[in-house]
């Protein structure tokens, strides 16, 4: 195996246990609070930016900000209660 093939997959796991320890806060706090509408400014008591975190997943989904989120990521998220739009969106389509 070359060497930045080795690197790539390591980045690759990386990246992958950082979303999955954020989508464990995540579900932490739907559990606790029985929604996923969280501030974009929100960080967990570990202090890890957990509303930016939700953002970012809306905004890769959406194409606007590249990044991967697979399939099964995305129906992790589905099954917690992801609010896939945008707060403006979503006070747009209210108002």
């Amino acid at each position: 195996m070359e060497l930045f093939e080795h690197n790539q997959i390591a980045l690759e796991a990386t990246l992958t246990a950082s979303w999955d320890m954020m989508y464990a806060e995540a579900a932490a706090f739907y559990r606790a609070n029985g929604h996923l509408d969280i501030p974009r400014r929100y960080r967990t008591e570990a202090n890890l930016p957990l509303g930016n975190w939700i953002m970012t997943q809306r905004t890769v989904r959406r194409g606007t900000k590249s990044g991967i989120l697979t399939e099964e990521q995305i129906k992790k998220l589905d099954a917690i209660g992801m609010i896939w739009e945008s707060p403006h969106e979503m006070r747009w389509e209210t108002g």
